[in-house]
């Protein structure tokens, strides 16, 4: 997860590695956002990713999305993650939370 240019737009690069435990029964993936002090607290779904839908692949075929940040935080860093869930709407475990920088 990576926010490059700081306009709350992240890359989400072949995030298959966070959930191969539901490899075969993925559905979508919850884009969570937190203004906590660490990135362990106060996470709120933000919106969702499709995991059949709107992916792209670059020229190297690994499978990639994008997704813009609905509603940022009103603070200088925020935090992000990934939590997939499976078809049959079970959470798996989230990725490890990244910093987003610049105030959007």
């Amino acid at each position: 997860v990576a926010d490059y240019d700081r306009d709350g737009r992240i890359w989400l690069p072949d995030i298959t590695p966070f959930v191969m435990h539901l490899f075969e029964s993925i559905g979508y993936f919850v884009i969570e956002v937190s203004a906590g002090s660490t990135m362990d607290e106060d996470f709120i779904a933000d919106g969702t990713v499709d995991y059949f839908e709107n992916v792209g692949f670059n020229e190297f075929g690994f499978r990639y999305y994008e997704y813009t940040i609905a509603a940022p935080p009103e603070v200088p860093t925020y935090w992000v993650r990934v939590v997939p869930y499976d078809i049959d709407g079970d959470r798996g475990e989230p990725c490890e939370a990244i910093e987003m920088g610049g105030e959007i």
